[in-house]
C-alpha cells in the first residue's frame, strides 16, 4: 500500500488536528487548575482575616470592661448644667443689682 494516498493524507490531517485540540484543551485545563488553586488560596487568606461573632463579642466585652464607668461622666454633665445655669442667673442678676445702686 502506498502511504501517500489522498485518504491517508486526510486521516493524518485529522489526527494532527485532534492532537492540536488535545494540546489546547490540556493547556486550558492546566490554566483552570492554576486559577482554581489561586482562588482557594485567596479564600483561605480572606477567611483567616475574618473573626467570628463570638470573638467579636469577647473583644467588645473586654473593651467595655476597660472603659471607666459612665457614672463619672454623668456627674460631670450634671455639674456642667448646674454651672451653666448659675452663670445664666448671675448674668441676669448683675445688671439688676448694678441698676439699683446707680
Amino acid at each position: 500500500m502506498d502511504e501517500n494516498t489522498p485518504q491517508n493524507n486526510v486521516v493524518l490531517r485529522e489526527l494532527s488536528d485532534i492532537k492540536s485540540s488535545l494540546a489546547v484543551s490540556t493547556n486550558e485545563i492546566l490554566n483552570l487548575k492554576s486559577t482554581l488553586n489561586e482562588l482557594k488560596q485567596s479564600n483561605r487568606e480572606i477567611s483567616s482575616g475574618y473573626i467570628s461573632r463570638r470573638e467579636f463579642q469577647d473583644a467588645l466585652q473586654a473593651l467595655r470592661n476597660e472603659i471607666p464607668s459612665s457614672k463619672g461622666i454623668d456627674d460631670l454633665k450634671a455639674f456642667m448644667w448646674k454651672l451653666t445655669g448659675g452663670l445664666v442667673v448671675i448674668s441676669i442678676l448683675i445688671p439688676i443689682i448694678i441698676s439699683k445702686f446707680l
